[in-house]
């Protein structure tokens, strides 16, 4: 198994937090799972928390038997903490084709994308 760990330097703020973890700080913070109301649910308080209120989510990595390609899949999600554009999207999430050329990775093709 592998283990993302805290400390790379993304260029972004940011911290890791395992399901649990997150379902602890929304559940702690009143929110109801059996019901997915948006107005005045308490998960607006855990999302606040976040840099620019975005969870981003990373599956595992797969990669080729050579290790030379890989993919992988990116989900941001948020509670809509202001309406900064009418096109705002709170659940968007793609993924990424990679290939390693000259010992870096680089992204290759668009890949698939969503947005909600």
């Amino acid at each position: 198994m592998r283990v993302l760990r805290q400390g790379f330097d993304l260029g972004v703020p940011y911290d890791l937090v395992t399901v649990a973890e997150l379902t602890t700080l929304m559940q702690g913070a009143g929110y109801d799972f059996s019901s997915l109301r948006i107005t005045g649910a308490p998960g607006f308080e855990v999302f606040r928390r976040f840099p620019g209120g975005k969870l981003f989510t990373v599956s595992a990595v797969g990669f080729n038997p050579e290790k030379t390609r890989a993919l992988v899949t990116l989900q941001a999600d948020c509670f809509p903490l202001e309406i900064q554009t009418p096109n705002q999207t709170c659940h968007e999430g793609r993924q990424l084709m990679l290939e390693k050329q000259d010992g870096r990775w680089v992204i290759k093709g668009d890949g698939c994308y969503w947005i909600a």
